[in-house]
This record gives C-alpha cells, sequence and structure tokens, in this order.
C-alpha cells in the first residue's frame, strides 16, 4: 500500500506543478517504477523506500499539494530555483519525521515556515526554506 500511496502523491505533484512542462520528466506517470521516475531515488536497502526527490530548476510551476505529506519516508526534498507558489504544508514537520533536508528556495512560496519541532536536524540547513515571501514563528 506504501508504493501504491507514493505513486498517488508523486502523480499529484506532477500535475499540480504543471509535470508536462518540466525539463527533466523521464518515466513520470509511467508503468515504470517510480524509483525510475526521474529525480525519485529511492533506498537501496531491502525495504526500497522513497526517500529523495531532486526536482531543482526543474520549471515547476504551481503548488505543493498536500499529498506530498503522504511520502512519510523522504529524507530530502529539493525543488528551489522553480516558479512554486503557495505555501509548505504546515503539517510537513509531523507527517515527515524523516526529512533531514528541505530546499525550496528561489521559488514564489508565501506564508509562514512550518515549525519543526526538532530544529537541530535542519541546523544547517534552515536558510534553504526562506524566501524573501516567508515568515517564521
Amino acid at each position: 500500500i506504501n508504493k501504491l500511496r507514493n505513486r498517488y502523491a508523486l502523480a499529484i505533484l506532477y500535475l499540480s506543478t504543471g509535470g508536462g512542462a518540466w525539463n527533466r520528466r523521464e518515466n513520470w506517470l509511467s508503468n515504470t517504477d517510480e524509483c525510475n521516475w526521474e529525480g525519485v531515488y529511492c533506498s537501496a536497502s531491502g525495504n526500497g523506500g522513497l526517500n529523495q526527490i531532486i526536482v531543482n530548476r526543474n520549471n515547476m510551476r504551481g503548488t505543493i499539494p498536500h499529498e506530498i505529506l503522504f511520502l512519510s519516508s523522504l529524507r530530502r526534498l529539493d525543488m528551489r530555483s522553480n516558479a512554486i507558489t503557495g505555501s509548505i504544508p504546515q503539517a510537513l514537520p509531523e507527517k515527515m519525521k524523516l526529512l533531514r533536508r528541505l530546499d525550496v528556495s528561489r521559488n514564489l512560496i508565501t506564508g509562514r515556515l512550518p515549525r519543526f519541532v526538532n530544529v537541530a536536524l535542519f541546523e544547517e540547513n534552515i536558510m534553504e526554506f526562506l524566501s524573501d515571501n516567508m515568515t517564521s514563528e
């Protein structure tokens, strides 16, 4: 069921950010295993969990969908240097407890930075989420 949930969340991400116009989109929405979709990386361990999405500088336009929260095994999410608008889902720290690196810099994101329970985990990366249009608590 995790695999199905991951594919669904990735498909919604693709559709909500104009995936058809992305610069790099090989295998997205295909029958190919999502671990072979360009920019999607999975663990080499036996569980095969999806752990990284790196889609920076990819002509993404639109908003970050709440379905991204289904990707609970994600450790790194890099969507910097796109034209993403809207805000970061506030439940992100609660739902994505394994996330250690989040980079949404150089986008058009506004709103409040989610309150991360353990900011020390993000200490060296904290500036990567902030943009001129975001505020923190």
